[in-house]
């Protein structure tokens, strides 16, 4: 499990907490260490062979070591005894039940958020579904469609700039029109208007006649047209 860098803290947790009430400022600090650490090594200590950690015989002690405490035999057994209780020991591993139970949530957020992320990527590099596929709402010969993220077009319009530029050069033209809108934010009363307008525009530039209506457009941005 990879190390937790972030977790969600609530002051209000620890300090209408009566045990931690009753905790004096070292103790404290020991108890805050000890939960830190296990949130940064998967929620578990290991204590080695000896479990009896009220035992401390040298400044080697693990949990002496992590929580910075520098006290030792009676001075070490008391200030364990205040929170020895919060913590659980199976076997020669230590944890803690709020810790645990975070550090789970923490990780069923992260393996839903790995899933959405998958099927986003499979849907964006598989979904061979046409350009012009209507996104929202029901096709009708009247109300106009979303192609991509922002053309609106009715059926007939749609029509109509296939028949115009051909297939491949309409989507073109609302590929370039939905780029414009998220770009630049243009605003049109007609999104088939606009493209009219724009195609013509297109052709006037290119005097030289190396371009026509049927191909598709190089450029329109950097103006915006009424339409």
């Amino acid at each position: 499990m990879n190390e937790i860098k972030y977790v969600q803290l609530e002051p209000a947790a620890f300090l209408t907490d009566i045990d931690f009430q009753m905790m004096d400022s070292e103790q404290r600090g020991v108890y805050c260490s000890i939960i830190f650490y296990l949130y940064c090594n998967g929620g578990k200590i290991e204590l080695g062979n000896n479990t009896d950690i009220t035992l401390l015989s040298d400044s080697y002690n693990k949990l002496a070591i992590i929580s910075g405490c520098q006290k030792t035999g009676q001075e070490w057994k008391s200030i364990w005894a205040k929170i020895a209780h919060k913590f659980q020991i199976t076997g020669n591993i230590l944890t803690h039940r709020r810790v645990t139970k975070e550090i789970e949530r923490v990780e069923i957020y992260k393996e839903k958020k790995s899933e959405a992320g998958k099927k986003g990527m499979a849907k964006r590099w598989s979904d061979n579904t046409d350009i012009t596929t209507v996104s929202k709402g029901k096709v009708s010969k009247d109300k106009k469609n979303i192609y991509l993220n922002h053309v609106r077009l009715t059926k007939d319009e749609y029509l109509k700039l296939t028949e115009k530029f051909g297939k491949a050069g309409a989507d073109e033209w609302i590929k370039t029109l939905d780029e414009g809108i998220s770009l630049k934010g243009y605003k049109y009363k007609s999104h088939y208007l606009a493209i009219l307008k724009w195609s013509k525009n297109e052709q006037t530039r290119n005097t030289n006649n190396r371009r026509n209506l049927t191909q598709t457009p190089s450029s329109c941005f950097g103006e915006e047209i009424k339409a």
